[in-house]
Order: structure tokens, then sequence, then C-alpha cells
């Protein structure tokens, strides 16, 4: 009997088990299916998704969304989309619904509820599963492979994650041995993880913002986000910086690069429509302080690093601020620029960007160069923004690394 060996036991590890395993059973072939996990079981990382509810999915999984090759990810996702995602969630146990922006959860509620189900699906289709056992090494002998100097494959997937969030099993080993193996290798950065500031003031921490954050190379605008922005103490953090800092931390790998953050507040009004309020209040009321005055539409405290950053005294009376001044800080609220000294690190990113590329690998996942090798999730080069979209490239990756690599065990003809 043949054995399929997939390395990583996460949501993409298991999902192409879970497909192999009812391909071989469609076509009544046997196949020794093994998953090995560094972990105590399987799915950890999960459970600290969606803040425990699990963002599994979403409906939009357009190209647009992620960094890497666009047909490639085109390419995987018209085998497996969303709604072929969504019935093979149903067909493990588990029922989901969409919110907003297209967020796809478990109908539960809970991150866990997805883990037993994958867990009971494994046992359901005899998957073996080694947990505790990381592998390190694998190597190419004859026309199969040998797992760390002791285990055999005659096939092998490799799935286990990039180099974020290590305590959930995601250390880099699995790039380290596509690299072993002679592929080509896309420097890893952090993805979805916060900016730092050379400057910030610590004043800001914890304030929550409607904007927009830009990051600039040379002043030329290199990617851009909007929603709520969240300052810490050190530079910012929401959404919208998690989704540029990918691009951050590939242009900071060249140090020679003056990379900024351009940080835009008050969307709903425009540079224009905020001057003339200012004026407004000059004239009605005069006495009032420029704090106070902004203080009508924004944060106080952002306010005040705002006149700070304009060189307006927050305690100055309206009336004593001069038009040229008004404008100066009116720029600012729209548009401040901060040095980005580099983005957080890996054990406090969601997601790598970088790894393994896409260019060495056939649409089905499998290696050109090894043709019993294929790769999944997120050790490839495929990164994407926050809302289910790492999830569902997880899962669609998976299964077609699952559904391609029982193909090519069984020895039928891969059109890739």
């Amino acid at each position: 009997m043949k054995t399929l060996a997939i390395i990583g036991g996460g949501i993409s590890g298991c999902s192409a088990a879970i497909e192999s395993a009812r391909y071989f059973k469609r076509k009544n072939v046997k196949c020794n299916i093994v998953i090995f996990e560094s972990l105590p079981y399987v799915c950890k990382k999960l459970l600290v998704t969606g803040n425990g509810r699990c963002n599994i999915l979403n409906e939009d999984c357009s190209h647009k969304n992620y960094h890497g090759n666009p047909e490639f990810i085109k390419s995987v996702f018209s085998l497996f989309g969303i709604q072929s995602n969504k019935e093979f969630l149903k067909s493990v146990g588990i029922l989901t619904k969409t919110e907003d922006a297209g967020r796809i959860y478990p109908m539960s509620g809970r991150a866990s509820s997805v883990r037993e189900a994958i867990e009971r699906e494994l046992d359901n289709l005899n998957i073996k599963t080694h947990l505790g056992e990381k592998i390190n090494s694998v190597k190419q002998k004859g026309g199969s492979f040998i797992l760390n100097e002791k285990y055999r494959a005659d096939c092998v997937i490799i799935s286990g994650g990039g180099m974020s969030s290590p305590a959930h099993g995601s250390d880099g080993s699995c790039i380290d041995i596509l690299s072993s193996l002679n592929l080509k290798i896309k420097t890893p950065v952090p993805a979805l993880t916060p900016l730092i500031f050379e400057k910030c003031g610590k004043s800001l921490k914890g304030v929550r913002s409607l904007g927009s954050v830009s990051v600039l190379m040379n002043g030329k605008t290199a990617d851009k986000s909007f929603g709520e922005l969240q300052f810490t103490d050190c530079g910012l953090s929401g959404i919208p910086a998690m989704e540029v800092s990918a691009c951050a931390s590939r242009l900071l790998l060249n140090k020679s690069n003056s990379v900024t953050a351009r940080v835009s507040l008050v969307p709903e009004l425009s540079e224009k429509q905020i001057t003339e309020f200012i004026f407004s209040r000059k004239t009605a009321d005069p006495e009032a302080s420029s704090a106070s005055v902004l203080s009508g539409f924004m944060n106080e405290k952002l306010a005040v690093s705002k006149l700070k950053k304009a060189e307006i005294p927050p305690s100055a009376k309206i009336k004593t601020v001069g038009e040229n001044d008004i404008k100066k800080l009116v720029r600012i609220i729209k548009n401040e620029d901060f040095i980005i000294k580099s983005t957080a690190p890996f054990n406090m990113s969601q997601v790598t960007s970088g790894g393994a590329v896409t260019d060495g690998f056939y649409n089905t996942m499998q290696s050109k160069k090894i043709p019993s090798l294929f790769a999944s999730g997120e050790v490839l080069d495929v990164d994407g923004k926050c809302g289910g979209y790492n999830l569902s490239w997880c899962i669609s990756s998976g299964r077609t690394a699952g559904l391609y690599s029982a193909k090519y065990i069984i020895g039928e003809k891969i059109n890739a």
C-alpha cells in the first residue's frame, strides 16, 4: 500500500487529507494517509481566528484580495470556490453564516466546533495523525521520500504554514524543508501585523478612529487600506494598518528604502469642509479653545496630537489662530506622514507573506521539479487581507493538493 504523508495538521493539511481520502474511497483505492503535526492536536491555530469565532471564509475571494500570482490564485479558486468550501464544511458537520463584509463564520459561533468536526472526519476516514511529531527533514530516496530519517512516503504534501504564530505551529520549518529540496523561496516577512513608527505619541495608545493608511516608498503610494485604525504606544494597528503591513515589510527588506505611512483621518469631511467648520467656530465661539473646536468632529486625544504637530497650543483660543495655521492643521488631519521603523515581528503577525514561489508549482499544487511533491496553504507565496481570505486560501489550496496528489498516486493523468 502506498503512503501519502502530509506535513502540517492545520486547516490546509487536514483539508488535503480529507479530500484525498474521499477520492481514494470513490475510486476504491487503498492508501495510507498520515498527517504529521508538531502540536498535541490538529488545527490549533483555528482556535484564535476571528477572536475565537473562526472567520473561516469570505464570500469574495477575488485575486484582488491577495498578494501573489493572480492567475495561480484564480485557477485554484476556480476549482474549489467559496460555495464549494461551504459544502465541504457542511460535509464535515459545520454550517456557516455570512456577516458584514462577506465574512463567513461557523453558525455555532465557536472556532472549537470547527476543529472538533475536522478531527472527527479524520477519524471517520481512518486518516492517521502523528501528533507531537515535528518533521525537520524530507529527503528523496529513489522514487520515494524519507522523513526524519525514519518514515517513508510515496508522495508528500507540505502544508505546515509560514513563520507567523510559532506558538500555533507555524515556525518556518516547512519553508526550510522546501528550500532544502531546492525550491525557490521568496523571503518570508510578517503580514497582517501592526506598523511600528520611529516617532509616535504614547498618549494615543488605544485611540480608535475611522481613516485610511497608505504605505509610501520615496513618496509614491505602494499600498493603501481604509477602515478603523487603532493607535498603539509605538505605531498603528487595526485592520487597515495590518492589511498594508505585508507591503511595508517587503519594502523594509531594502534598508536604503524610505518607507512612510500616510494617515488620513475624518474621511467624512473634505479639507474644505473642515476648514469651513473651524472658521465658522471662530465666528460663533471665538473664546473656545482650539482643542474644543476640533473635538467637535474628532477624538479629543487625536485633536491635541494634531494641534501640537501644527504647533498650535491646544489651549489657545480659536480666535487667535491664523488662517495659514488653520490650513496647516487641516492638512495634517487629512495627511500626516510617519516614518515606518519596522513591522511587528512574526510572533505578532497573523500570516506570512512570502514562501515557496508559486512559479515552481502547477495550479494542481504539484511541484514542477519534483512530481511527487505538493504544497498548500501559507507555505506558498500567497497571502490575503483580513476577513477570512487566508483561511479560504488554505482550504482551497489544501483540497487542490489533496485531490491531485491522490490522482498522482493512483496514476491518473493530471492536467495542469
